[in-house]
């Protein structure tokens, strides 16, 4: 038995990054700098979000491949 969590990740950050690129608000330069780092923070924490994401899920591919062994050691016993 596999177990794959998968983030659409691509998709994701496009979506993001076009969010980023079309928000403009109408205020001060102060408004929209702050809501530019705004957007920023938010493609920062999903990418290192995304990367944990990716870490948990090989380690658990390799766990998965370690319980296989196992089983299949104790089958043929």
């Amino acid at each position: 038995v596999q177990h794959r969590y998968l983030f659409e990740e691509d998709s994701v950050s496009q979506s993001t990054q076009k969010l980023f690129h079309s928000t403009k608000s109408p205020g001060s330069p102060l408004e929209e700098k702050h809501d530019q780092c705004k957007c920023e923070n938010l493609i920062m924490f999903q990418n290192l979000a995304n990367e944990e994401v990716r870490k948990l899920t090989q380690r658990l591919e390799e766990m998965t491949q370690r319980m296989e062994a196992l089983e299949n050691r104790l089958r043929y016993r």
